[in-house]
């Protein structure tokens, strides 16, 4: 926890515009917006609705509603996004094979300000008295995404990466 304020506090000192966080409503999500929160900082949960998330955004609705905390909603008609082949052309620029990918990043170009986006932790290990991040796929090509969507990325705000 105290690690996840330090960086809360580098990220809020940095932040240009309104603070976005991609919500979910899955654990790993609502523990960043519950460390914003425990700061006082605002921060804005946002939302991706389709037709087919109902039973994951229920608990960022749940969530939001029961703490009286204001978000967005962000419509993507995946059926849409599919057929017009926008989500072959994000899987296929950024070599992707976890499906739920090329929505995700899709949603980054939908928000402005800072933002905040993740999918999983990082695997982590543990060699010779030094630990190591081996960042899987779904986690890796974001930065590169933000680079190519002119998003703005941590090193671009002077913080660490």
């Amino acid at each position: 926890f105290e690690e996840s304020v330090t960086v809360a506090e580098m990220i809020w000192a940095q932040k240009e515009g309104e603070l976005c966080l991609s919500y979910s409503g899955g654990l790993d999500s609502e523990y960043v917006l519950a460390v914003f929160r425990h700061l006082g900082m605002n921060i804005t949960p946002v939302i991706m609705r389709t037709k087919y998330n109902h039973h994951e955004t229920q608990y960022a609705f749940k969530y939001c509603q029961e703490r009286n905390i204001k978000h967005r909603i962000i419509d993507l008609d995946y059926d849409d996004f599919i057929e017009s082949g926008k989500f072959l052309e994000i899987a296929t620029e950024y070599k992707l094979a976890a499906f739920q990918m090329p929505s995700n990043l899709w949603l980054l170009t939908q928000m402005d300000g800072t933002i905040l986006s993740g999918n999983s932790p990082p695997h982590l290990t543990l060699k010779d008295n030094t630990w190591y991040v081996d960042e899987q796929e779904p986690v890796f090509v974001q930065p590169s995404f933000f680079e190519k969507n002119n998003l703005k990325t941590r090193e671009d705000v002077g913080g660490p990466m």
